[in-house]
């Protein structure tokens, strides 16, 4: 016999052995006690006249123990089930105080943040013309650091000619000074471009950065400190002492929409005449539910203002590409 048929038989039988509307207290597997008037017991559901409640309907799965008054004064008859009601009650909360520390229980967040970027366009006619750009990016943010890496590749031919063949990578590491805005930052570029008059640039820089904005929709951070640069390839080949100066936005219009923006003067601190600027803007549109697939539309533009004869000093790129999260 289980312990709820042997609670229901010998409930059944002390109100069978009483009168109705007999005193009662019935005491609950929660720890509840009820006292009143035993109305009637069907074998399932206890009926008890409160005071207060007025007649409720108690199951008798739910009843640790109860006890009716007998016809005799001080004579009275006790049902309770093989598990004492403390050990019971000591069960259940138990069982309830972990479900709770599970729900307050921070969730852990994955520190990291991946990007896939894919986008390509062309045309075919009297001018066939094809261009695509790819990308990953990743950031990692703690309490401590937020690190940033970059690296993507454009590449456009036009009637079959090569226009555009440039690869970047980009590395920074932010390191937060507990509570306040400001922290220090480190920085490092590499730059290949064919169409430029060095092979490869590597450049970097040490210093500062400040928070003027820092919420959960905008972030506005400024940047400011020395570095160096080095072009290979070109005919004086030489270090060339640098400023980094920046200013990034990022913004959350909604769930769905995210705009962000950066600019960046780059002078050289041993000709003032000679400077780099690199500036940007997109929009970003999220395209599911999980979030983990975006369109993004935007505009990257490098000026150089000490570039040979023959060769641009502006480049600016249009572009709109997919990006997956993961």
């Amino acid at each position: 016999m289980t312990r709820l048929q042997a609670l229901v038989g010998g409930l059944f039988l002390v109100s069978a052995a009483t009168c109705f509307a007999a005193p009662a207290t019935v005491v609950l597997k929660s720890g509840d006690v009820l006292h009143g008037e035993l109305v009637s017991n069907d074998g399932t559901t206890v009926r008890l006249d409160h005071a207060v409640l007025g007649q409720v309907g108690i199951p008798v799965d739910e009843i640790a123990r109860m006890t009716v008054a007998g016809d005799t004064p001080g004579a009275a008859s006790t049902v309770e089930i093989d598990q004492p009601f403390e050990e019971a009650a000591t069960a259940d909360a138990t069982a309830s105080a972990v479900k709770d520390a599970l729900k307050k229980a921070p969730e852990v967040k994955d520190p990291w943040t991946l990007r896939f970027e894919l986008g390509v366009d062309g045309s075919d006619g009297n001018t066939e013309r094809f261009a695509g750009r790819f990308g990953f990016f990743a950031d990692r943010d703690t309490d401590k650091s937020l690190l940033h890496f970059q690296t993507t590749y454009y590449r456009a031919t036009q009637d079959g000619d090569k226009t555009a063949d440039r690869f970047n990578t980009q590395i920074r590491n932010d390191w937060k000074l507990g509570s306040s805005r400001w922290d220090i930052f480190a920085r490092a570029e590499a730059d290949v471009d064919e169409f430029k008059e060095y092979d490869l640039r590597l450049s970097g820089a040490l210093g500062v950065g400040y928070r003027f904005i820092d919420n959960d929709k905008t972030k506005l951070v400024g940047r400011v400190g020395p570095g160096i640069a080095y072009e290979f390839g070109v005919e004086d080949e030489k270090i060339i002492p640098e400023l980094f100066t920046s200013l990034e936005l990022e913004h959350e219009i909604n769930e769905r929409n995210f705009i962000g923006a950066y600019v960046e003067f780059i002078p050289d601190l041993s000709e003032s005449d000679n400077y780099r600027i690199n500036a940007g803007a997109h929009w970003e549109y999220i395209m599911t539910e999980d979030g983990n697939l975006a369109l993004r539309l935007g505009f990257a533009d490098r000026y150089d203002n000490l570039v040979d004869d023959g060769i641009e000093k502006n480049d600016l790129d249009y572009y709109a590409t997919l990006n997956w999260r993961f």
